[in-house]
């Protein structure tokens, strides 16, 4: 199952489009409790903003053994994002960074 999570309205029309298996208007709702009321914790998280408290909602909203890819840098200015340590030592997290990606990664990506 695919869980999108945004804010933006013009993503969230975008979106629709897409038709992932659920779409989380963040606005509305705490996106980590949604997705623990669907998943009961994810499997893989990839988000893809640079908003440190987004990054950080990756991993509270990850399963034992979750797996995440941070796949966009932080916004100017962060260096950091507030994460609970013993979340990534007792759920037995993995988390991996991932840089770039060609055009037709991006059209591979649109299609799943």
């Amino acid at each position: 199952e695919v869980i999108l999570i945004e804010n933006s309205p013009e993503r969230i029309a975008f979106a629709k489009k897409v038709a992932p298996d659920y779409l989380i208007d963040s606005t509305e709702v705490d996106p980590v409790e949604a997705v623990k009321e669907i998943t009961g914790g994810a499997d893989v998280v990839i988000p893809a903003c640079s908003d440190p408290e987004v990054l950080a909602q990756g991993i509270e909203m990850l399963n034992k053994r979750g797996r995440i890819v941070f796949f966009s840098g932080l916004s100017h200015g962060y260096k950091n994002i507030p994460i609970d340590h013993n979340q990534i030592h007792y759920k037995e997290l993995q988390l991996f960074g991932a840089y770039g990606c060609t055009s037709e990664q991006n059209r591979k990506a649109l299609k799943i």
